[in-house]
């Protein structure tokens, strides 16, 4: 993968972009979910918005950007439901994307986010052509017949390509398969019915810490422990297995 072409603003480029990005999406999302759904809960006339809609929501601004409303793709994905909360946020957004540095906080949800960069200007130009070309050539390998590539060695090629990825790198890949724009990668797509991260464990050495926002993939059921071939889906479960063996 040619991350080295990957930047964001001059503190950020290459492999150390995908931490950043992470946080910045989570950012998205935690304003979203406090305006809508913590303090809503205690309002007499709830919106009932539902934490797939924000999260939703929330990808799409982190990867177009709070100012990119003329984007034909952007309002093509944007349903009415969410296009009214868009407006609603908008100059908050807006706000944000000026500081270098911001406190976002309440009696009940708070957190530090430090950004060295204009955060919410859109990253779809950086990261399509990434997502695009790893998504091919997973794709690529799984389309091949039987007789030219085996299952195992399928498995294996795609292990190798696998091991080039950072941990980071695979945290931005897991939400980004979360999202509208990622559904091909869980098999939720027209186009496509293979749940790649499950069949070929993409995202083994996920740092499942890291995954504090909207769907853990265990404890939300995202993906299982095992896949079908019966293979650990993270390296923290082989890590136990060898662990219980000592006993």
């Amino acid at each position: 993968m040619k991350t080295q072409e990957i930047s964001i603003g001059d503190k950020y480029a290459g492999v150390k972009v995908f931490y950043p990005l992470v946080q910045e999406l989570k950012c998205a999302y935690e304003i979203l979910y406090n305006k809508y759904l913590l303090f809503d809960s205690f309002d007499s006339n709830p919106s009932n918005y539902t934490e797939e809609e924000l999260y939703q929501l929330a990808y799409l601004i982190f990867f177009f950007g709070i100012n990119n409303s003329n984007n034909p793709l952007f309002k093509e994905l944007m349903s009415d439901r969410l296009f009214s909360i868009y407006e609603e946020v908008k100059e908050m957004f807006l706000l944000i994307e000026e500081t270098d540095y911001e406190y976002l906080s309440n009696e009940r949800r708070t957190f530090w986010i430090r950004f060295r960069y204009r955060a919410f200007i859109g990253h779809s130009s950086e990261l399509s052509h990434y997502v695009r070309h790893l998504f091919q050539i997973v794709k690529f390998v799984d389309d091949q017949p039987t007789e030219l590539l085996s299952d195992d060695e399928k498995y294996n090629y795609i292990t190798n390509l696998r091991a080039q990825l950072t941990s980071h790198e695979q945290l931005f890949i897991y939400y980004n398969a979360l999202s509208v724009l990622g559904y091909t990668w869980l098999g939720k797509s027209s186009s496509n019915s293979v749940n790649y991260l499950e069949k070929y464990c993409i995202v083994k050495s996920l740092p499942l810490p890291l995954c504090d926002f909207y769907k853990h993939p265990l404890e939300n059921q995202v993906l299982p422990e095992y896949n079908s071939q019966g293979k650990p889906m993270f390296e923290w479960i082989e890590i136990k297995e060898r662990l219980s063996n000592l006993n």
